[in-house]
C-alpha cells in the first residue's frame, strides 16, 4: 500500500520557512554592522543570497518567509519602530514586498534561462546566473531606494549612492 506523502508536507514546509526567515534574518542584521547612513543599504548583503536561494529551491512557497525576514530587519532599524502604526511600518513593509519581488525575479530568471539541474558547472550556466542576479538586484534597490527617497529617509542628494549601495550589497550577497 502506497502512502500519500502530501499528507506528512506541512513540518517540512513550516521547517523550510522558518529556515529561510531565521536565515533571512541573520544574515540580515550581520550586514546591517556594514550599513551606510541611515542603516538601510549595505555593500554586502547575504540576505539577498538567501533570499534567493530560497526561492530556487523552495518555490513561490519560501516567498513569505523571505519578506517576514525582510520586514522584521527593516522594522528593527525603523526611526518611528516606536510608534507601531500603520505609517511606521510602511517603509519595512515596501522593503519586504521589494525584497520578496527581488527573490522571485532572480530565481524565475535562473530557472528560465539555466539548465536543470543548477549547478553553476558550465561557463554559460555562470554567465546567465550573473547576469539573471544583476538584473534581479535591480529590483529591491530601486523600490527600497524610491520608498527611503519617499519618506524622506535619504535626501535626493544621496539616493544615487544609496541604489548603488544597495544594488552591489545585494549582489555581492547573491553571489555569494
Amino acid at each position: 500500500m502506497a502512502t500519500d506523502l502530501t499528507t506528512h508536507a506541512p513540518a517540512p514546509r513550516v521547517a523550510t520557512f522558518l529556515l529561510i526567515a531565521i536565515g533571512y534574518l541573520l544574515a540580515g542584521w550581520a550586514a546591517l554592522t556594514l550599513a551606510i547612513p541611515p542603516g538601510y543599504a549595505s555593500p554586502l548583503y547575504p540576505a539577498a543570497g538567501v533570499a534567493m536561494a530560497g526561492v530556487l529551491l523552495g518555490g513561490w512557497r519560501a516567498l513569505p518567509a523571505v519578506a517576514l525576514g525582510a520586514f522584521v530587519i527593516n522594522l528593527s532599524i525603523s526611526p518611528q519602530r516606536a510608534n507601531l502604526d500603520l505609517a511606521a511600518m510602511l517603509l519595512p513593509l515596501v522593503v519586504a514586498a521589494g525584497a520578496a519581488a527581488q527573490a522571485f525575479v532572480g530565481a524565475a530568471l535562473v530557472q528560465r534561462f539555466t539548465r536543470e539541474p543548477l549547478t553553476l558547472s558550465e561557463p554559460r550556466d555562470l554567465a546567465v546566473f550573473l547576469a539573471a542576479s544583476a538584473v534581479s538586484c535591480l529590483v529591491n534597490s530601486s523600490v527600497a531606494s524610491a520608498a527611503l527617497w519617499f519618506t524622506n529617509t535619504v535626501p535626493a542628494s544621496n539616493l544615487a549612492f544609496s541604489f548603488a549601495t544597495w544594488w552591489v550589497g545585494d549582489l555581492l550577497g547573491v553571489l555569494i
